[in-house]
């Protein structure tokens, strides 16, 4: 049995153009293609409710593939989100901390 110690939250935003919805399969099949072992699940409506920010996936890997999960997220978020350079770099440096 593994271990799946990470959760990292998928938010949504209003710009975010296609939905989160939309692309959810894409990330799983590159997650797939990249070897990355995870699952998603919904929140349940405590996690909800305690966060700020609209919570719509939670995604769950193992934190040895903390570094291959980033690249393929931030790929994800760069073909299939539409985001920008600055957005992601952002992103990266708030999850790895400095």
């Amino acid at each position: 049995m593994k271990l799946y110690d990470v959760r990292l939250p998928i938010h949504e935003t209003p710009e975010d153009e296609p939905t989160i919805h939309e692309t959810i399969e894409k990330l799983d099949e590159m997650l797939t293609q990249y070897g990355i072992d995870h699952y998603f699940a919904l929140p349940s409506e405590a996690e909800i409710e305690a966060d700020p920010k609209p919570l719509v996936y939670q995604l769950f890997y193992q934190s040895e593939q903390d570094v291959e999960l980033t690249l393929v997220v931030s790929l994800w978020c760069k073909l299939y989100l539409n985001k920008d350079k600055q957005h992601i770099l952002e992103a990266i440096v708030k999850r790895f901390g400095k």
